[in-house]
């Protein structure tokens, strides 16, 4: 298995940190797993040692031995050196598809990890919907193959949902 980043915008809490053998336990906020954090990662994001019960948003990175924190972008709400953008959770601001800012869409599938889910269109190839937008209480559980109505709007990385709602 080769070393995959999955997504930047984790938040979790250090559940340990031993500064003797360099490594802790950070427990996703998200999903409630757990993943190992190194020293190095902590050298590398700026510090020496963390508390038990800091909050953090950091990246993870999959490896042969299971998920390890990548980087660390902020620590009890202050940034490190490394603070960048969520990938996933880019606010774009909405735009007209073909006159319209609502448009109909089928859910066409969601990534492996049930973290962020795609929607197609005529003519659009895919609509991404991140895990803010599935988190959304105001968000419609969705299921493949459903159709619904998605406010669209367009990131660096392509088009986005903003809003969902349901067709009928």
């Amino acid at each position: 298995m080769t070393d995959q980043v999955l997504y930047r915008g984790n938040w979790g809490i250090v559940t340990s940190y031993d500064s003797h053998v360099g490594e802790g336990v950070v427990t996703s906020e998200r999903t409630g797993g757990e993943m190992l954090l190194r020293a190095h990662r902590l050298r590398a994001a700026g510090l020496d040692t963390i508390a038990v019960g800091a909050r953090i948003r950091y990246s993870v990175k999959v490896k042969g031995s299971g998920p390890h924190v990548d980087k660390i972008f902020e620590i009890d709400g202050v940034p490190t050196h490394f603070n960048e953008p969520p990938i996933l959770s880019v606010r774009a601001k909405p735009i007209t598809i073909e006159g319209r800012t609502w448009i109909q869409a089928r859910v066409a599938g969601f990534a492996t990890s049930g973290k962020f889910a795609f929607l197609s269109s005529d003519g659009i190839p895919q609509i991404f919907v991140g895990d803010d937008i599935l988190d959304d209480p105001n968000t419609l559980p969705l299921n493949e193959g459903e159709l619904v109505e998605v406010e669209c709007g367009l990131t660096p990385k392509g088009i986005q949902a903003i809003r969902i709602r349901s067709c009928s």
